[in-house]
């Protein structure tokens, strides 16, 4: 009897080993997926979305309303579980896991939330907002709300230009808004400063006047490469529609 009991105990302590290093990996997997922004386009209903990069302390106004229970415990594009009664929210264009402040314009209420998924894909609509977060601007009631929203943080902690030889440009606001009446479209991110160069050379990139970026995420380290040369929206859309650098997409404030 005694060496059963030390081998039912023996049995417990490795299915409670077995489940805790189980936990520290989903949480360790859930912490990656958190922080992940992605920027790659997405097609909805037929309409095609270009998430667009934003500065700290950009203010925009919009109407936001709220989803619940019938999403609770959905797959968010974040990846992660939607939690209804955390303070999250869902954008169309904003950086995945951009921190946002929102002001209900009517009551003056403000929340921070994190942008966790996509959407409301609703005509009028800038911000679909959780439960928690509708809760406490007040509008759980009336469903929407005229609200101001200001970028808190997009989690980049360090920009600046690289890659000797070419021809770069600080990473400011005004470059990728508008340079010289051209539009910019990232057409290439790269983990290593080696692919990047080796990518301009050998797709021919110089007629486009090509720019690369080093963006730190995380710890994690991107060039993005773009290119300078559309004078509206429409030709850098044709120019993207035609296939020659998948995942390319306007940058554009």
């Amino acid at each position: 009897m005694k060496i059963l009991k030390e081998k039912n105990s023996l049995i417990k302590i490795v299915i409670f080993l077995a489940i805790t290093i189980s936990t520290i990996q989903a949480n360790r997997s859930f912490t990656f997926n958190m922080y992940k922004q992605t920027m790659k386009p997405y097609v909805v209903n037929g309409i095609k979305y270009y998430p667009k990069d934003v500065s700290i302390g950009k203010i925009f106004k919009g109407v936001a309303s709220w989803y619940g229970t019938d999403f609770h415990g959905r797959s968010t594009a974040s990846g992660e579980k939607y939690n209804m009664y955390n303070l999250t929210a869902a954008h169309k264009t904003l950086p995945l896991n951009t921190l946002i402040k929102v002001t209900n314009i009517k009551n003056n209420k403000t929340v921070t939330v994190r942008v966790n998924d996509r959407g409301p894909f609703v005509k009028k609509r800038q911000l679909d907002l959780s439960y928690g977060a509708a809760k406490k601007l007040g509008i759980i009631d009336q469903g929407i709300t005229d609200i101001k929203i200001k970028v808190l943080s997009t989690h980049i902690k360090k920009r600046k230009n690289v890659i000797g030889g070419i021809k770069t440009q600080s990473f400011k606001r005004k470059f990728f808004k508008n340079q010289n009446g051209k539009i910019q479209v990232q057409i290439a991110s790269f983990s290593s400063k080696e692919r990047t160069v080796n990518f301009i050379k050998t797709r021919n990139l110089k007629r486009f006047s090509p720019k690369v970026f080093k963006v730190v995420r995380e710890r994690k380290t991107l060039y993005k490469v773009v290119v300078n040369k559309f004078k509206t929206h429409k030709e850098a859309k044709k120019f993207i529609r035609n296939g020659r650098f998948k995942g390319a997409y306007i940058v554009d404030l």
